[in-house]
């Protein structure tokens, strides 16, 4: 098979881990709508559907979830591989099916308690650096992603700048393995020519328009899973332990692939070492976004201690992220701007978008997820 050459749009191809993942799906499907080729690495394709295993199926839900439609014959330009990363030897097809690609690492083990730090520092840390290592060894490979995630700044500075972060003050496991794996990354620039980008979403949320979500259980859909929850136990008043004016930073896909895209398809010149927020320059209160639930679902939500045996069902469900939502963050975002594409808009949360992602997610009356507890980032 001759490998894949770049598109007339002169994007290059993709490795991606996790396409069948939120992130993972949705930026497949961009690269191949803008007629790029994509590798999708994965652990398990198989699926009951015998035309489509689980990572097409994945990027077309994907596809869809953006209201768009793959272009035909994008099959060509899809390949999967089947692997556990166990054995790195397996991923030298990547250099026959593509002439020239970026690999970008969006698998992650999201677990928060530090009982599993070993296997967190496992995967996240010990498993990304060798992949980088070994993806130093190959030409066709121009550039390094690793989606790591905006709160590896930690709780301790006020105002996140585009830069590694050496004293933060980390909280649970997965804060603790990105971290890591940050900052063996960025030592592993200074010993290698293959480039690293440290691609840094904020709490991801459904499509801003669509309000799709991938049915994934994650960053702000926790807490909606939760609030959702007690509706379902005829319980309209709530007590949640969260601070007013807290300013979680929630980002749609859309936004965030925006973002991917940018940087997959630039030809400008670009540093050793490049460190990108994918993050929401102006967010929303809580108290704001409370307000929105109260409007749509006809719930009556207060912020307090709480005391009523169903609010302190629904706050044990969401407790490990009550640190991430009673906090204020503030993250700079000027790198795309001041380096890549200057025509670019940093993205402001409004109530409008959010009234409709929360819209789009439920409808009281209607099913809705469980209220397990879900991981931020």
């Amino acid at each position: 098979m001759h490998p894949q050459s770049e598109t007339e749009n002169n994007i290059p191809g993709a490795v991606i881990t996790g396409a069948t993942g939120f992130l993972g799906s949705s930026l497949a499907a961009s690269i191949l709508m803008a007629g790029g080729s994509v590798v999708a690495l994965t652990r398990d394709d198989s699926t009951r559907d015998d035309q489509h295993g689980r990572t097409v199926k994945a990027i077309q839900a994907a596809a869809a979830g953006f209201e768009l439609q793959l272009p035909e014959g994008f099959e060509d330009r899809l390949f999967v591989i089947e692997t556990s990363l166990e054995d790195l030897s397996e991923l030298g097809a990547c250099q026959s099916l593509l002439k020239t690609f970026t690999f970008w690492h969006c698998a992650a083990d999201m677990r928060y308690g530090y009982a599993n730090i070993e296997e967190s520092l496992n995967v996240n840390l010990i498993k990304t650096s060798e992949l980088y290592q070994y993806f130093t060894t190959v030409e066709n490979c121009q550039r390094f992603y690793y989606v790591s995630t905006a709160y590896t700044v930690g709780f301790n500075i006020s105002i996140a700048e585009e830069a590694l972060h050496l004293s933060p003050k980390l909280i649970n496991a997965y804060q603790t393995s990105k971290w890591s794996a940050e900052m063996s990354l960025a030592l592993s620039t200074q010993q290698h020519i293959l480039p690293v980008t440290l691609f840094r979403p904020s709490i991801i949320c459904g499509h801003a328009r669509s309000g799709w979500t991938g049915n994934r259980k994650f960053g702000l859909y926790g807490v909606l899973s939760a609030i959702s929850f007690a509706t379902r136990l005829k319980s309209r008043s709530l007590t949640l332990a969260i601070e007013t004016l807290s300013q979680p930073n929630y980002i749609p896909i859309d936004e965030v692939i925006k973002l991917a895209m940018i940087l997959q398809s630039s030809d400008k010149a670009r540093t050793q070492l490049e460190v990108v927020h994918a993050t929401a320059m102006d967010s929303l209160m809580s108290s704001q976004v409370r307000n929105i639930i109260n409007e749509l679902w006809g719930m009556v939500i207060q912020f307090g201690v709480p005391e009523d045996r169903y609010s302190q069902r629904i706050n044990r469900s969401i407790e490990p992220n009550l640190p991430f939502l009673n906090h204020v963050w503030d993250f700079s975002q000027t790198y795309i701007v001041g380096q890549l594409d200057q025509t670019y808009t940093p993205f402001t949360m409004t109530e409008d978008i959010m009234r409709n992602i929360i819209g789009k997610f439920y409808t009281p009356g209607e099913s809705a997820e469980g209220s397990e507890v879900i991981k931020f980032g």
